[in-house]
This record gives structure tokens, sequence and C-alpha cells, in this order.
């Protein structure tokens, strides 16, 4: 059985969680996210929320990560490259990763 208590403070996400099947002195360990999409959120809006922001600070030398997290079948592959696969049937949906080097290569040029 597992518990979990989310709460917004400030533009910050934080969950905390607890296995307590396995963890019999109910530690909950704490989770700090930036933000948390819907299903319904399409691949530019999440680009344009976190990744753009990003690229600024790696052409300053700064260090990024972006890090999908989610259970199998959530779609984290899908939100990272796209519909590499069935461009023919759905048209060209870009994944964060085509999008990041697109906007990477204009602002450096």
């Amino acid at each position: 059985m597992r518990e979990q208590v989310v709460k917004k403070v400030g533009n910050k996400i934080i969950v905390f969680s607890a296995n307590t099947q396995y963890d019999l002195h109910r530690r909950y360990r704490q989770y700090i996210l930036d933000e948390v999409f819907s299903q319904k959120t399409s691949n530019h809006e999440i680009f344009h929320s976190e990744f753009s922001s990003l690229i600024d600070n790696v052409i300053k030398g700064f260090n990024s990560t972006i890090f999908a997290y989610g259970l199998t079948g959530t779609g984290k592959t899908y939100t990272m490259f796209g519909n590499i696969y069935n461009q023919r049937e759905t048209g060209f949906n870009p994944g964060l990763i085509f999008l990041t080097i697109q906007d990477l290569l204009q602002k450096i040029s």
C-alpha cells in the first residue's frame, strides 16, 4: 500500500510518498518537481514551458537535465521522440529532443 500527498508550494510541486509495505518506520520520501503535465498537454506546450529557458542556460555554460518520469506506457518515449514511426498516419508531431535541438541550433547560429 502506498500513501502519497501532493502539495503545491510556490511554483514547485512536492510529492511525499511512503511505501508502508516496506518501510516500517513510515518515512516519507520527498520529490520536488518543477511541473506536472496532463495527458492533454502538447509537446510544444511542454517545450515552451520548461525546455526553452534551459537552452539559454546551456548556451551560457550551465548543465541541464530533463527527467521524464512515469509508469510504463504513459507516453515518456512519445514525449521525448515524437511520432517518428507513424508520421504518414498522424502527421509529424516532433518530440522534445527534436524541438530542443532545433531551438539550440537557431540560437547559436
